[in-house]
This record gives C-alpha cells, structure tokens and sequence, in this order.
C-alpha cells in the first residue's frame, strides 16, 4: 500500500503503488475487514510484447496483413508478490478531461478556499523549490496566482489548510505560519532551529504534529498562537543511535490523538499530543 484514505461509513480505500488498490468494509465490532472491490493497476510495466492473436473466425487474415483485428499487449505488470502476467486488450483508450498544465517533480497538492468563499477552489501545487497556485474561478477557468493570503511560494509547502476559525495554515520545511486570509499577514509563526529541518508534517483543527529531521517530535497548538511541545526521540534498548521517525498523523477525531510510525522498532504509537504521553503500541 502507498496510500490509505478513510471512506467514511467505515470504509477504507489501499491505493498501490504496485499492485491492484482495493476498497474494505470494516466491522467495527470484529475488526474484520470484508474486501468489497479491487480495482486493477497495471503499473509498473517493466516489459510488455505485443501479440497478435490471429482471426478467431479459422485463422484467415483479412487484407490487411499487419492488423487481424485481435491483438493482445502482454505485460510484465507489478512487483514482488503483486507481479503478475497480463493480458491487456488494444484499443482501451483514456479520454482526456482536462490538463492543467506541465507541472514537473510535484510532490504534494493540497485545495484550499479563497478568501470569504464557500466552495474549494484553489490548488496548492508544491514541488522541492517552489509553491505554484492555481484559482478556478465558477465558469471553469484557471488562473494560476502569484499572491494568495500571505502564502510562502519560494518554498515547497509540506502542507496547507484552511482551519475552522478562518485562519489559514502553511507549513514548510523551515517554518509553520498561521496566516490571515484577508490581510495576509502572519497571525503566528514558528520557526525551526538553525540547521534543521521539518521533515514531515501532519494537522488537524487544534494540533499541528510535525517530525524535525526524523529525530524529533514536535506538536504546536493552533488554537494558542502555536504554543510548543517538543520531545527528542530516544534510543532502543542495546542501540546507541536513536530510533528514527518513519511517518506521523494528526487525528481528525479525536484532535488530541496523534500517531507516529518508528522504522528501527517497526512499532505504530498513539500519544497525547499535548504531552507526548504514548497511549498505546503495536509492533508491525
């Protein structure tokens, strides 16, 4: 799995990478999960051979010798215990809805609305350099904005939302920013140390959870002009070095659960996060 979304009506979706992404019901009383649809990915293709498979009416070619009307792409789909043979049929085409523009090395797209708007309509763009914007105004059209409520766009943006209380959030690997939408200007700010790095970043309505060069933990409360907490990660039993933060999430309900993911230990943790008390582990 690359991607897990919850659905809503405890349905969960695994996007792959390499294999078919699936769609689960999950019973919360048992914990079972009952696979209601798989949807077929044929990425990666690492080789493929066209063949023709001849007239299915005797065999007999039709005038036109490099075509028999019956032709098959078998590919080398997948990887590891998701690679696969397959057959995939000519003619299956992808018909284009609309392209934004040539956008290269994207490394994270996040909506937001405009300022004293009801509906979505603007898309963070974020790559390693820079933060593009783009505004889509009722009648379809796209405009992309050199200016959006005080936004740092010479940076890549490792998450941008809108809160409840109006304010907008921006964060970088350098800085978390608190903005207001209307004039622009920075309600709060926090600033990493120097020679630092945030490395990932998650939020819900009342608490940013942020990783600091995979060694650090580190929660500012949204709703106290970024109060901070932060807690140094500590080194396993019979090991000199510190275990290393693999991924973090801020829980939409409950706000004040977060989760963070160790690679050493392989462990999934359920902390406090305004104390960093850990609430509860299990071991991959």
């Amino acid at each position: 799995a690359s991607s897990l979304v919850y659905m809503g009506n405890n349905t969960l979706f695994v996007a792959s990478h390499h294999g078919d992404s699936q769609l689960y019901q999950i019973d919360p009383e048992t914990n079972a999960m009952l696979l209601i649809k798989s949807l077929s990915n044929n990425a990666p293709i690492l080789d493929f051979s066209i063949m023709d498979m001849g007239n299915r009416e005797g065999d007999a070619q039709a005038g036109n010798a490099f075509s028999s009307g019956q032709s098959r792409i078998v590919a080398g789909c997948g990887a590891y215990q998701d690679g696969s043979l397959r057959s995939i049929r000519s003619g299956v085409g992808l018909e284009e809805r609309g392209i934004l523009d040539e956008l290269d090395g994207t490394r994270g797209l996040f909506t937001l609305r405009s300022y004293n708007s009801d509906l979505v309509d603007t898309l963070v763009v974020s790559s390693i350099t820079e933060t593009r914007i783009l505004s889509f105004d009722t009648d379809g059209g796209i405009e992309e904005v050199y200016s959006f409520q005080g936004m740092e766009q010479d940076t890549e943006t490792l998450l941008a939302s809108n809160l409840p209380n109006g304010q907008l959030l921006q964060i970088t690997p350098k800085s978390v920013v608190l903005l207001d939408p209307e004039s622009g200007v920075a309600v709060s700010r926090w600033d990493v140390p120097t020679g630092k790095s945030i490395t990932r970043a998650s939020a819900n309505t009342k608490w940013a959870l942020l990783s600091v060069d995979g060694t650090s933990l580190v929660s500012l409360n949204l709703l106290q002009n970024l109060a901070v907490n932060v807690q140094q990660t500590q080194a396993e039993p019979g090991s000199q070095q510190p275990d290393q933060i693999s991924c973090i999430h801020a829980a939409r309900d409950p706000p004040d659960i977060g989760v963070v993911g160790w690679w050493s230990s392989g462990r999934i943790s359920l902390i406090d996060m305004a104390t960093f008390q850990p609430l509860h582990g299990e071991s991959m």
